[in-house]
C-alpha cells in the first residue's frame, strides 16, 4: 500500500473537514471579507484605526474650514467632508491591502503545505506560536498530519509485512522445492550406492571359490537376500545334450522340480537362453508364457529369468520369483543386468577351473586318473582303511608285449590298445573303487572292503575279460586283431604296511612275478 492510498483511507472528522473546505477557496483563488475579516481579529483593529484616523482628519478640516472662511461654510464644509471622505477611503483601502497581502501570504504558505501533503509530503509542520485564527488552523494541520503520518506509517508498515510475508511464502516454497528435488537426488543416490555395494558383494561372493558347487550355493544365497526373493534356481545346459539342467535351487515349495529339465525350446527359459536377454513375466496367473515351467504355481506371482553370458553363448539361467505380482521394477532389472555380468565370469572361472583340474587328474589319453590323483586318494583310503580295520586290495595291471605293439604296428595302434584296456577296466570296477593309470602301459586298481581273495579272483576275470577281447584299429593294413593279454599282482592292506606305497609296493612286485612267469597270469602277495 503507498502513501497516497493510505492517505486516501484517512477521513477526519472535524478539523479535516474545514482544512479540505479551506484548501478548496485557497485552490480556487475566491476569497470574500466575510470568511476574511470577521475570521482575523488583527486585520479588524487596522480598519479601525484606519476609520478613527480619517474622522479625525475631517474634524479637524472641518473646524479648519470654518474658521479660515466664515463666508463660505458650505463650500469649506464640503470640502472638508470630501478630503475626509477620501482619506477615510484611502485609509481604508491602506488597510484592506496591507490585510489583504497579509492574509494571502499566510494563506499561500497554507496552501504550499497543504499540496505537498496532497501530493505525499507528510512531514511538514508550521511553527507553533501565536493565537490568532491562523495559528489555530496551523496547529489543527499540524495536528492532523502527525496522525496522518502515524497512519502512513503504520500501512506501510502493513505493506512491508505483507511484502515480508510474501517473500517468505515464496521463499518457504522455493526451499521446499529444493528440499523434494535434494530428496529425490539423495534417494537415488543411497540407491546407487545400495547397488554398487550389492554388485561389490556379488563380485567379492562369485570370485571366493572356483568350485562349480559352492560358488553356486554361495552365489544364490547372496542374490535370495539382495533382491528378496523366494524362490531361485540356476539352469545350466547339460554338455552332451544341451538341455537345461538344475544346478542349484534355493526357497523351492516342489521338490520335483529338480529331478525335470527344460529343453531349449521351452518358451521362457529356453527364449532367454538363446535371445540372451531377461525375460519377465509380471503376473504367472495370465501370461501364457509360463505354462511350461513345472513346479512353478500358476495362481500368482512374478518371475525373471536372467541370461549368464559367457564368451561362447548362454552358460546359465537364473530365474527369480516373487509371489506377488509386478514384483520386479526397471531398476531391479537394471541390477539384474549388471549381475549376471559378475555371475557369467564367475562361472566361467569356475568352467576353466574345473576343465583345468580335470586335465590335471585325467590322463588324457584313456581318460582314466593319473597317477598323482591316485596316490593322493588313495592315500586317503588307505588311512580310512587302517583306521577302521577294513580291507584293501591292490592291483597292479600291464599289458604283456606293448612294446611289439608299438614297433610292430605303430603308436597310433599301441594307443587305441590302451584305450580298449582302459574301457575294458572301467567296465568292470564299482563307483568307490580307484582307477588309474600308473604310467605307460600299467594300471592300477585299488578296491575298497575287498580281501585278498577277492580281490584275486577280479584280478582274474579283468584278466579273462582282456584276454577273449579283441583290438583292430582302421589302419592296420592287413584288417587283422590285436590280441591282448596282461599280467596282474595283487596285494591287501596288513599291519605291516607302514605307508600306503607299501601295499602298492607288495603289488607291484606280485605283478613282477607274474611277468618272469611267463605273463597272462594272476599272482597274489
Amino acid at each position: 500500500m503507498s502513501n497516497a492510498d493510505a492517505t486516501s483511507l484517512i477521513k477526519p472528522a472535524g478539523d479535516g473537514k474545514m482544512l479540505a473546505s479551506q484548501r478548496n477557496l485557497l485552490v480556487e483563488g475566491r476569497f470574500s471579507v466575510k470568511f476574511c475579516i470577521p475570521a482575523f481579529g488583527k486585520v479588524r483593529r487596522v480598519i479601525a484605526l484606519g476609520v478613527v484616523a480619517g474622522a479625525f482628519l475631517s474634524a479637524a478640516l472641518l473646524l479648519f474650514g470654518s474658521l479660515a472662511e466664515a463666508g463660505h461654510t458650505f463650500l469649506a464644509f464640503t470640502a472638508v467632508v470630501v478630503a475626509t471622505i477620501a482619506t477615510s477611503a484611502v485609509l481604508a483601502c491602506l488597510a484592506c491591502r496591507a490585510a489583504r497581502l497579509t492574509l494571502v501570504r499566510r494563506l499561500s504558505s497554507l496552501a504550499d503545505v497543504m499540496r505537498n501533503a496532497e501530493a505525499g509530503d507528510y512531514q511538514r509542520r508550521f511553527p507553533t506560536g501565536g493565537d490568532d485564527e491562523f495559528a489555530d488552523v496551523e496547529r489543527t494541520y499540524n495536528a492532523l498530519m502527525d496522525q496522518v503520518s502515524g497512519l502512513a506509517a503504520s500501512a506501510l508498515h502493513s505493506d512491508l509485512m505483507v511484502k515480508w510475508a510474501q517473500s517468505e511464502i515464496r521463499l518457504r516454497e522455493e526451499l521446499m522445492a529444493k528440499s523434494n528435488e535434494l530428496a529425490s537426488v539423495n534417494e537415488a543416490l543411497v540407491r546407487k550406492v545400495r547397488e554398487a555395494s550389492n554388485l561389490l558383494r556379488i563380485a567379492e561372493v562369485a570370485s571366493t571359490s572356483l568350485e562349480m558347487g559352492r560358488m553356486l550355493d554361495r552365489l544364490g544365497q547372496t542374490l535370495v537376500e539382495t533382491l528378496a526373493v523366494e524362490e531361485l534356481l540356476v539352469l545350466m545346459p547339460d554338455p552332451d545334450t544341451g538341455v537345461m539342467r538344475v544346478r542349484q535351487a534355493l526357497g523351492v515349495l516342489d521338490k520335483t522340480i529338480m529331478e525335470g529339465s527344460w529343453p531349449a525350446g521351452l518358451s521362457m527359459v529356453g527364449r532367454c537362453s538363446d535371445e540372451g536377454e531377461i525375460q519377465y513375466v509380471p503376473d504367472l496367473s495370465i501370461d501364457p508364457i509360463a505354462d511350461g515351467l513345472r513346479g512353478r504355481r500358476r495362481t500368482g506371482g512374478s518371475l525373471v529369468a536372467v541370461p549368464v553370458r559367457g564368451p561362447a553363448g548362454t552358460t546359465a539361467v537364473i530365474t527369480l520369483l516373487r509371489r506377488e505380482a509386478n514384483a520386479f521394477d526397471p531398476q531391479e532389472l537394471d541390477f539384474l543386468r549388471l549381475a549376471s555380468h559378475y555371475v557369467a565370469l564367475a562361472v566361467s572361472n569356475a568352467t576353466l577351473y574345473r576343465a583345468t583340474h580335470e586335465r590335471a587328474i585325467h590322463d588324457s589319453m584313456t581318460g582314466l586318473h593319473n597317477r598323482g590323483y591316485f596316490m593322493e586318494a588313495f592315500s586317503g583310503e588307505w588311512h580310512r582303511a587302517r583306521r577302521v580295520a577294513d580291507p584293501l586290495s591292490v592291483l597292479m595291471i600291464d599289458v604283456d608285449h606293448f612294446k611289439c605293439v608299438n614297433d610292430l604296428h605303430g603308436h597310433a595302434v599301441g594307443d587305441v590298445v590302451l584305450k580298449a584296456v582302459a574301457g575294458l577296466l572301467k567296465a568292470r570296477i564299482r563307483k568307490t573303487d580307484l582307477l588309474a593309470r600308473y604310467g605307460g602301459e600299467e594300471f592300477v586298481l585299488a578296491l575298497p572292503g575287498t580281501t585278498l581273495a577277492e580281490g584275486e579272483s577280479i584280478a582274474e576275470s579283468i584278466r579273462r575279460s582282456i584276454e577273449e577281447a579283441n583290438v583292430q584299429h582302421p589302419g592296420m593294413e592287413d584288417k587283422s586283431c590285436i590280441r591282448m593279454t596282461v599280467s596282474v599282482g595283487v596285494a591287501v592292506n596288513m599291519l605291516a604296511d607302514d605307508t600306503p606305497e607299501t601295499l602298492i609296493n607288495r603289488a607291484d612286485t606280485g605283478l613282477l612275478e607274474a611277468k618272469a612267469a611267463g605273463r597272462n597270469r594272476v599272482v597274489a602277495k
